[in-house]
């Protein structure tokens, strides 16, 4: 694999591409649910323009990551050299990546739209208090974590 990665730009490229390209991307979701200025919370068009730009930016980033790795495929990707490597065992597998991905979108785009019509048709039906809510528990530990104490986990602050 060492050798395939350095003889190829295009594997080099693209690896580099998606690594900047999730970086961008972790940027804009940290800009957005931990403001790095003192007042960028309270100006949501500002916040909101800077995700949106720096996740243009990734969007970018990771189509050309993507791009330069079909061109390593078609171009520099020899059977011979990659037998019985990480590479090649993705490429004996890809029909069962392809449809476990498409089954999982599947299911996560349906419950997610049968959550929206659920919220939509009690609140219509005047009964908002049973909507399901979904809490962001991960991020708000996270948030935590970096020293906002609103959502009461305060076990990982040395105030205590």
């Amino acid at each position: 694999l060492f050798d395939t990665i350095t003889n190829s730009l295009h594997i080099q490229l693209g690896l580099a591409l998606a690594a900047l390209g999730v970086i961008t991307s972790l940027v804009a979701q940290h800009m957005y649910a931990i403001p790095p200025y003192a007042f960028m919370a309270k100006d949501f068009t500002t916040q909101a323009a800077l995700y949106t730009h720096h996740q243009y930016i990734a969007g970018f980033l990771m189509v050309g990551a993507f791009a330069h790795g079909a061109i390593f495929f078609v171009r520099d990707y020899d059977p011979e050299t990659n037998k019985d490597n990480v590479l090649a065992r993705m490429l004996e597998h890809k029909e069962a990546i392809i449809s476990h991905l498409s089954w999982v979108s599947l299911f996560l785009g349906f419950h997610t739209l049968g959550l929206y019509i659920h919220n939509d048709t009690v609140v219509a039906f005047g009964q908002p208090e049973k909507q399901i809510l979904v809490e962001p528990v991960f991020a708000q530990f996270i948030q935590a974590a970096s020293g906002k104490a609103v959502y009461g986990f305060d076990l990982l602050l040395s105030s205590k």
